[in-house]
């Protein structure tokens, strides 16, 4: 901090003096060096020592205040503060390191700071390995300097880009041979085996499984664990309570455990809470459900608790699913024609029909269309467009559908005008 008084300091008497600032070369020396440090040095924080983290900390927020508030600072010392902490970010390797450079480069837009483009551009190139996504280019000799507000746009579309590319990674066209040589890395609590590591009852560092194996897809329920394989069969461990494993019975798991499915599984969605269900949809767009069917939220019609996997047949005996996801006591799931369909609780308008009524088939939301993804939470839920650009809020904890239309356009109204 005595550093940090130093610059300020020096800023003020270089505005009053009229001469040039000597932290600027300090900022363009520090630029330099992190620019020769090895790639995502500063990623994992199990690595730095606490003054480490608290200094970063420190240095970020100082950075941030000398872009945003400090009017003492020149331009080129704040356009060198920002290239910083663009370089920072990149180091941590972090979406929320990358996230908070881009709000602070929204914020200061209006300051028409130009940025270097070859430092963005080497920089972005480094995050995401030199795979070309838009808004990165294969060369940058000739390309002209950007705005910070560019940049950030730039940015959050690469970012995009490789979510989207992320989410495609499981689809039935992958080659089954990409997952041969798969590893998965675990960590937490083993209490009741859901990480298959014998009586090891805590892991408090991510390590190597032992036990997962050609893996495309691993989704932690509560207390339990399940892995989809590279062939598309199912394995589970851990807690067995209310028939949440899908195994046919109650008992714990201690290593996994392949569950009886007659179609190959392509995606598998499990609750965190309410004694745990899961949702499993096979490679033909066949919907499964088991475990605790209070509720409703196994989508059977009733409240009956399944121990083993159980075809989903109104509507999606006539329907073909592409996604599905498991609330806390309500379900979800997308059809190829881009309609949306939940079923569970209904209590504070976590469903999107308009009232608080449970529902214990699949019932489509009819104010929604060309459902691209769905997340259901506690007592709310949101969907993505399949353009992957518009979110719509159909559920926000204690307010309905509609309210929630009304809260987005004030809020979309705000952003085009500025306010």
């Amino acid at each position: 901090m005595f550093l940090f008084s130093l610059l300020q300091q020096n800023w003020q008497v270089s505005g009053i003096l009229g001469i040039p600032s000597l932290c600027n070369s300090v900022l363009e020396t520090t630029i330099d060096l992190i620019q020769k440090l090895p790639l995502l040095c500063l990623a994992n924080d199990a690595q730095l020592t606490d003054l480490g983290i608290t200094s970063l900390e420190q240095v970020s927020e100082f950075l941030k205040n000398a872009v945003l508030h400090e009017t003492a600072a020149d331009e080129k010392g704040k356009l060198l503060c920002c290239e910083i902490l663009l370089s920072i970010a990149l180091q941590r390797g972090s979406l929320r390191y990358l996230l908070e450079w881009m709000s602070m480069a929204l914020d200061a837009s209006s300051q028409n700071k130009v940025l270097t483009s070859k430092l963005f551009r080497s920089g972005i190139s480094q995050i995401e390995g030199l795979k070309q996504y838009p808004g990165t280019s294969e060369s940058t000799e000739n390309e002209k300097d950007m705005s910070i507000y560019q940049a950030a746009l730039s940015l959050m579309e690469v970012l995009a880009s490789m979510a989207a590319d992320y989410t495609g990674g499981c689809s039935s066209d992958t080659d089954l041979g990409a997952y041969e040589n798969s590893e998965v890395y675990i960590w937490g609590s083993n209490s009741s085996y859901q990480l298959a590591e014998g009586n090891q009852e805590l892991i408090l560092l991510p390590v190597k499984s032992k036990t997962f194996h050609q893996v495309q897809q691993m989704e932690a329920g509560q207390y339990c664990t399940f892995a989809v394989h590279a062939d598309g069969h199912v394995t589970a461990c851990g807690k067995g309570s209310y028939g949440r494993l899908g195994l046919g019975e109650t008992a714990n798991q201690s290593t996994p455990k392949r569950i009886p499915l007659e179609k190959p599984v392509r995606q598998l969605s499990s609750s965190k809470g309410s004694d745990g269900h899961t949702l499993a949809l096979t490679e033909d767009g066949w919907v499964y459900s088991w475990g605790d069917g209070d509720y409703g939220k196994l989508g059977h019609g009733n409240c009956v608790t399944h121990k083993t996997p159980e075809k989903i047949l109104v509507p999606f005996a006539a329907k073909v699913a592409k996604y599905v996801h498991a609330g806390y006591r309500h379900s979800a799931a997308i059809t190829e024609d881009g309609k949306l369909y939940t079923w569970g609780e209904g209590d504070h308008g976590r469903l999107g029909h308009g009232d608080n009524n449970a529902r214990y088939t699949p019932t489509l939301v009819i104010d929604l269309t060309d459902v691209g993804h769905v997340a259901c939470g506690s007592s709310h839920t949101l969907v993505v467009s399949a353009d992957g650009k518009t979110v719509s809020l159909y559920t926000l904890f204690k307010f309905h559908l509609r309210t929630a239309k009304t809260i987005l356009a004030l809020l979309l109204n705000s952003a085009h005008t500025g306010i």
